[in-house]
């Protein structure tokens, strides 16, 4: 995980080291009950949590990104920008 703040926005990288996710589902990832590999299908899970990580960084003006890392691994990046208070700016 890496965070790190710049004067307009503070940035949030999640990252495994994992396999990554297949090419043909980094379209999809952030779609309301989608499942990237069948095997998963009867996991508890209901393939929310994306989509609800995707609408509360657009609730905070924010953005949200997949890839695949280029060393293996997924890695996920949350943007979201900086509220300047009266005294900061």
């Amino acid at each position: 995980m890496g965070l790190r703040a710049t004067h307009d926005e503070i940035t949030v990288e999640v990252r495994d080291r994992g396999p990554g996710l297949p090419p043909e589902s980094l379209p999809h990832v952030f779609e309301r009950f989608y499942k990237s590999e069948a095997a998963r299908t009867r996991s508890e899970g209901s393939g929310l949590g994306t989509a609800i990580a995707l609408e509360n960084a657009r609730l905070h003006d924010g953005t949200i990104e997949a890839a695949n890392r280029a060393d293996g691994g997924a890695l996920f990046t949350l943007r979201l920008p900086r509220q300047q208070t009266e005294e900061l700016r």
